[in-house]
């Protein structure tokens, strides 16, 4: 086989070796990610509201 070929394998081993290294961190990182969004979404929503409500002078 032509050795740039059999590098290119190897190259590719590599990389899919490092991707699934890497996995579980990233999948923990989406976790974090997403229960940060569970807390400040609804949080910037309601404080949207009060500040709307507080423009509109009704407050």
């Amino acid at each position: 086989m032509e050795p740039w070929l059999l590098r290119a394998a190897d190259l590719g081993g590599t990389a899919a070796r490092n991707a699934r290294a890497m996995l579980p961190g990233l999948a923990g990182a989406a976790l974090v990610c997403w229960g940060v969004a569970l807390i400040y979404v609804p949080a910037a929503l309601i404080l949207a509201g009060i500040f709307l409500l507080m423009l509109d002078g009704r407050a």
